[in-house]
Order: C-alpha cells, then structure tokens, then sequence
C-alpha cells in the first residue's frame, strides 16, 4: 500500500474511532474540508458511502465495518513498522503532545515532564487534558490523548509502566494534635471530611471504608487544589495521596498527617497505546516522560508534618 493510500486509510480510521468529521480532523491536526475531500475519494475508490449521518455526527455503513474489522490490526502493524523506520528528530520537533493527569499531578509531576520534554524538544507543546477515569481508557485507544497518569488500574489493549506508590493520608490545620505524625480517630471522626471524586481515579471514600473508617465525606470535589482552602477556612480534613500533595501545599501554613487506620498502598502508573500503535514520537515521549519521573518514588513512611520539608530535592 503506498503512502498516500495509508494516508487515506488513517482518515478513514479516525473518523470511525471519532464518530465524527470535525472530532477526527481535531485529531489530526488538519482541517475538517481536508477530512471530508479524504472522505470523498475514499467513497470513490470503494463505491460505498462508509458513513452516514446520525444526530451525534457519524456512524459506519456495514460495508465500512467490515472494512474496520478487516484492517484495523494489519493497519497499525504497517504503520509501526513504518514509522520505526522514518525519522524523528526531537530537536526540532514542532509536535503538540496530549497528557491525561489530576491536578494533583500537574502540580507534582507535570513540571520534572516538562523540563525533561522542553530540554530535548524546545519546540513542541503539550497540552493538558483533566482526568475522567470513566473516559481515559477511551481517550487513550483513540488516540485523543497520548498518555495518562492516573491510580486506578486501567483495563484495555495498554501498556504502563509504575510511576510511584502512594498511600492516602490527610491534610490537617496546625490546631489538630498529632502523636506521631498521626491523627488520632476519634478528633478524624468528629471533623467533618474533604475527598476528591472517583472521577480523579481516587477511591478514597471506598479505601477509608475497606480500612473499617467512615466513607461519608462531607464535602466532594472534583480537584485536589480546593483541599487547602477546605482546610484551613473551614476547618475540614482533606483525605489526600501523601506522596503526591506535597507539591500542592507549598507556602501554607498545613500538616500532613497518617490517617488513624492503616490503607493500602496504590500504583500511580504512566498508561499509553499498546507498542503496536506507537509510531517513534510518541515513544520518543513515552520514554522521555520515564526518564524523567525515574526517581519520583517519595517516603511514605516519613512522618510528614512540614509539606516544605516533604519534596523531593531538586537533581543536579
């Protein structure tokens, strides 16, 4: 198959995959007028319609279907193989790359990514899309993010690789007394409670109740940046990743403390499109997002009571 044929192929598959003319040509970064003169010569050489119009934009004919199911894996096999033969040099890559994170991550990983990326690709950009654990593994077949930094174990064709381990602690005022860097249960009972919704892939309601504490928060937010505030205006506790909040409570006048039961750790772990599917920039970014969370790893069984003390030194 010649270039130009894969070329119109892969238009074909994005907008299978996109469901629509506007959401595959946002994909692949061309214009809509592009993807829909690709869609007309398609139509021609196969002499079929491939999709017709639905109220939420397109969906295939049974002939495009079978087209799908037949070239879907062959498709990707040949662009792999392709791609790991063209070049890709980082240096003057003008790409825009698509991350999937919290903000908790954009506030403790996001910056070491950057850094690393921007040192060997001045030229690119990423953009930064918030986590909906219900939709990332979604985002991540399609192609609509690159990668995806999240907790929760993600099923479907993909490859990860571990960030860091984690463990639930809590975010208290200066007035909570702590005995070794743990707050006592009954003053964590008798608070009221901030957690963040499932929607961030933290269970943190669920790990409170499998623990034997209470799984009835008084407040639900979909972002950990509001914890701060809760905390200190509202005189809440905020149910939090210890390792990763660090980075958020910078400059306020906070603790971090061990809840008063024992959680179970969890796996924060970077997830991509299986090997297959990648073509050299994306794992030129796979690999450079590796390096440069390799020792992000923090010491969960530090009794942290100063945030400032509690991140990881700058490497030199």
């Amino acid at each position: 198959m010649a270039s130009f044929d894969l070329d119109l192929m892969d238009v074909f598959m994005t907008i299978a995959r996109a469901g629509s003319l506007t959401r595959a040509a946002e994909r692949l970064h061309v214009t809509q007028p592009s993807v829909s003169h690709a869609l007309a010569r398609l139509r021609v050489h196969f002499g079929d319609p491939l999709f017709v119009r639905t109220r939420g934009g397109v969906r295939p004919t049974a002939f495009a279907q079978d087209l799908i199911d037949e070239i879907e894996q062959p498709l990707e096999v040949l662009r792999s193989v392709m791609g790991s033969a063209a070049d890709f040099d980082p240096a003057t890559s003008q790409r825009r790359y698509r991350l999937a994170l919290t903000d908790i991550g954009e506030a403790a990983l996001l910056p070491w990514i950057m850094a690393e990326l921007l040192a060997q690709a001045p030229g690119i950009s990423v953009e930064v899309v918030q986590i909906d654990i219900h939709q990332v593994g979604t985002w991540i077949t399609e192609g609509s993010v690159d990668a995806a930094i999240v907790s929760t174990p993600l099923e479907g064709p993909f490859e990860s690789s571990l960030v860091m381990v984690d463990k639930y602690g809590c975010v208290v005022g200066e007035d909570v007394e702590l005995v070794d860097g743990r707050i006592g249960l009954d003053d964590f009972r008798s608070r009221p409670r901030a957690v963040v919704t499932e929607t961030t892939g933290h269970e943190v309601a669920r790990a409170m109740a499998r623990a034997g504490g209470p799984d009835s928060p008084t407040v639900l937010v979909p972002h950990f940046a509001a914890m701060p505030q809760l905390v200190l205006r509202a005189g809440l506790v905020g149910v939090v990743p210890r390792g990763a909040v660090t980075e958020v409570l910078g400059g306020w006048p906070l603790r971090i403390a061990a809840l008063p039961f024992e959680v179970d750790t969890f796996e924060v772990r970077l997830y991509w499109q299986g090997r297959h599917r990648l073509g050299p920039a994306q794992r030129w970014l796979i690999s450079t997002i590796q390096h440069a969370l390799a020792d992000v790893q923090p010491d969960l069984d530090a009794r942290t009571t100063n945030p400032s003390t509690a991140r990881r030194a700058d490497r030199t």
